[in-house]
């Protein structure tokens, strides 16, 4: 199959943040300090990215995958050094990563794991005058990284949680583990968050009704859902809102079938 070309265009949602995205519905995020920069994220890899980076900042980059999903690190090869979590490695050897590969038309190359480095929580790093905080939010998959600016009082997310949230696909943990995760965003100081597959921010405040979806299986009826690009993965999908008015998007769930919600 022919590779898909790609044109990468960003915009600026806060101060030396850019949300890079290749216009396949996934973003990267590139956050540019005094002494560093730091890239999370490298989208499918059919773009351009390092030189795309290059054109906005010269500074030495720090490379970061949140998780090892084929739509957010098909581009490292692009780059010397790429930090990770090594709890998803193994997320490169599964079928899933071939058939989404064949399914988008995009090709993936795995990054040597030399040139991989090992990332965990509280883990930072100084880019010269923001701050970039390493957190660990399990449940999209058992790796998912997430990264704290506290001088931004921005969340870099990707994945890890969303207004329409996965976990059924390779890799996603359970329900209760996502759950987890929600409750100790709680306890962590920010003001908005970016995501994976969303431009715009999202406020904190948004995080109650993530935590609202998330009790709806097994107390609401859901409703088969198959991966549009891999039909085979399946999943059940519930709705806590159509189109929330805040951010014009729909709220939802979509989990492996018989993972509900257990009062704790």
């Amino acid at each position: 199959m022919e590779q898909k070309k790609i044109i990468l265009n960003h915009t600026e949602p806060f101060p030396d943040v850019y949300q890079i995205q290749d216009g396949c519905g996934n973003f990267a995020t590139l956050v540019v300090g005094q002494q560093k920069a730091l890239l999370y994220d490298t989208l499918m890899g059919a773009g351009d990215l390092r030189s795309y980076v290059e054109h906005i900042t010269q500074l030495p980059l720090l490379v970061i995958n949140s998780h090892c999903h084929p739509d957010h690190c098909g581009g490292n090869t692009q780059f010397d050094q790429v930090y990770c979590s090594f709890e998803d490695l193994e997320l490169f050897g599964t079928d899933f990563c071939e058939k989404y590969a064949a399914a988008t038309g995009h090709t993936f190359e795995l990054l040597p794991k030399e040139r991989l480095l090992p990332l965990a929580e509280g883990d930072t790093f100084d880019l010269g005058g923001i701050h970039a905080e390493v957190l660990a939010l399990p449940g999209h998959t058992k790796g998912s990284l997430g990264v704290l600016l506290p001088e931004k009082q921005l969340l870099l997310a990707a994945d890890a949680i969303s207004p329409q949230m996965c976990l059924f696909l390779e890799g996603t943990l359970t329900l209760k583990e996502y759950r987890k995760t929600l409750e100790k965003l709680k306890t962590i100081e920010f003001s908005h968050f970016l995501l994976g597959h969303f431009a715009q921010p999202f406020r904190r405040e948004l995080l109650e009704q993530l935590e609202a979806c998330s009790r709806l299986p097994g107390h609401k009826r859901g409703y088969l859902y198959a991966y549009s690009q891999i039909p085979e993965y399946q999943g059940m999908f519930y709705i806590y809102e159509t189109r929330n008015q805040e951010i014009q998007e729909m709220i939802c769930i979509i989990t492996k079938e018989g993972d509900c919600y257990e009062e704790s």
